[in-house]
Parts: C-alpha cells; structure tokens; sequence
C-alpha cells in the first residue's frame, strides 16, 4: 500500500504533448558554504499547473517541509530563502506577541515557517493526492524545472533520506534553462539565469529571488512566453538510478 501511494502509478508523465506543464522549484536547506556531501533537505514544495492549451495556470500546490537531520536553518539559509524557523520564537509580530495574536491570523504567518511544517514524506504523499485530483483519470504531465538540480539533487537527496522510491516523473523533465538556450540560440556554453530569461523576455521579475513559489511563477512567465513564440517544450532531462 505505501510504494502503490508514493508511486500513484496510473498519473502519466509524458514527454511530448502534454496536458498540462507542473512547474516546480524547490528551496532546501543550505549553508553559505556547503560541505562536501552536504545533504540538502526541502523546505519548501511549490507546483503550478499550466494548461498547455490555454496556459493559464489551474492549480496550485504550495507547502512548506520541516527538516529531519537539520532542523535548525542556517542564518545563510533564512536570508537566501526568506523562509523562518518559526514565528513563535518570542519574537514580536506587528508589535504584538505571538500568543496574543488573533487565532485566525498565526496559521497564516505559521504557513511561512518550517517549525510547524509537515515532514517531507506527508507532503510528498499530498502532493502525489494534488497530482490525481488535477489529473484525473487520463490526463498527462511533464515536470519543468529552473535547471537539473532541483531533480538531480534536492529530490535525488531527499527521497534517498526518507526511502522514499523516486517518482516516476522526474524519470524525464523540462530543464526551461536548456529549452530557452536552444530557442532563442544564445552563443556559448553558459546557461541562461532566471533574471537573465526575465530581463531577455522583458518580463518583469515577480517577487522574492528564491522563494520557491514566487521563483515558480517566474518560470510560468517564461515557459508560457516560449510557447507563444512559437517554442515546442519538450523533455530534455532525464533521471538515471
């Protein structure tokens, strides 16, 4: 029953027309300087749901995870991210405490925080659960990502620590990097950043750099721009065990 839940094995990726793109973009815990083998864990799970035909997107999944192995987030990490340890660390909200705030407002700022997040392997499961109900019965997928390492390293790692098999559809995705490069035929072997896809583009940059759903938004913006101009996204990145 796990393996059947974390694989959800009647969900279609595809790599060539798709109905629908998932954009993703990871955060995870990070230092200023990682160690060799450092072991990133995610903390913060955002997908959108483009239609690929009217390339609106339909649904959103958006969570934070709360880390196992390293809890407590480096100063680096909250500063690059945005993203807090916890909100009720005696800190003063708005001038006020927190314990005195209305009960309707702290699981709004609680959803920033990663202290009182689910586990990776809940979120994981909610989002295999988002996939069905987005995708129905016969409905296809490919995941488009900001580069290879939010497959290759952030999900590679975190699967491996949690035992979790990898999905099946990070077996092949869109790196937007590669497709954008290819498309728009930019000269040397440098890959494009987001800002420089934005400011190419001449989109303007939405929100905060490296937060997850702010930087997932962005890809949208271009992906969706590709496309009008006449680009056709295909997978081209894959995963090999």
């Amino acid at each position: 029953m796990k393996q059947k839940i974390y694989e959800n094995f009647h969900i279609q990726p595809t790599k060539f027309n798709p109905d629908y793109y998932c954009v993703i973009d990871f955060e995870a815990t990070c230092e200023e300087n990682n160690p060799h083998n450092y072991k990133h864990e995610i903390i913060e799970f955002p997908a959108l749901m483009v239609n690929a035909r009217t390339l609106s997107v339909d649904s959103k999944f958006h969570t934070y995870c709360k880390p196992v192995r390293s809890p407590k987030l480096s100063d680096f990490c909250v500063k690059l991210t945005g993203i807090e340890q916890s909100y009720c660390n005696n800190k003063l909200i708005f001038g006020i405490q927190p314990i005195a705030l209305l009960t309707n407002l702290l699981p709004l700022l609680r959803q920033k925080t990663v202290d009182e997040a689910d586990s990776f392997q809940v979120v994981f499961q909610n989002f295999q659960k988002w996939l069905e109900d987005v995708l129905g019965d016969s409905g296809t997928f490919v995941i488009v990502t900001d580069g290879p390492f939010d497959i290759t390293r952030f999900l590679t790692i975190q699967c491996k620590l949690d035992k979790i098999p990898m999905p099946h559809w990070a077996a092949n995705w869109v790196n937007v990097k590669r497709t954008f490069k290819t498309f728009y035929k930019l000269p040397g072997k440098r890959f494009p950043t987001l800002g420089d896809m934005l400011e190419q583009l001449q989109i303007p940059h939405d929100g905060r750099l490296h937060s997850g759903i702010d930087d997932s938004k962005n890809i949208v913006n271009i992906l969706c721009q590709l496309i009008r101009d006449g680009c056709r996204i295909e997978a081209n990145e894959n995963f090999s065990k």
